[in-house]
């Protein structure tokens, strides 16, 4: 009787995922749509603290003013560049 409600619950609990992967998950990713993926990049010590004291001093996320920062530098190597 207990393995029955047992295998009973773990059954309910597959159909509830199946059900909210299906309902909020993209299928090409795994992931839910709208959201940035997340990824990890190796800083240097002061680096990265640098980039934390100036985030917090502009008042952003330090993922928010990193995202600026490269757009920055994008933009800075292809006004130096055109021909790239």
């Amino acid at each position: 009787m207990y393995f029955y409600r047992l295998s009973y619950l773990l059954s309910l609990f597959d159909i509830v995922y199946l059900v909210y992967y299906t309902a909020f998950m993209s299928p090409s990713t795994g992931r839910r749509p709208g959201l940035t993926p997340n990824i990890s990049i190796r800083l240097d010590r002061d680096v990265y603290q640098q980039a934390r004291v100036a985030s917090v001093i502009s008042r952003k996320t330090i993922g928010k003013w990193l995202v600026e920062a490269i757009q920055e530098k994008i933009a800075r190597e292809k006004e130096a560049n055109p021909n790239e």
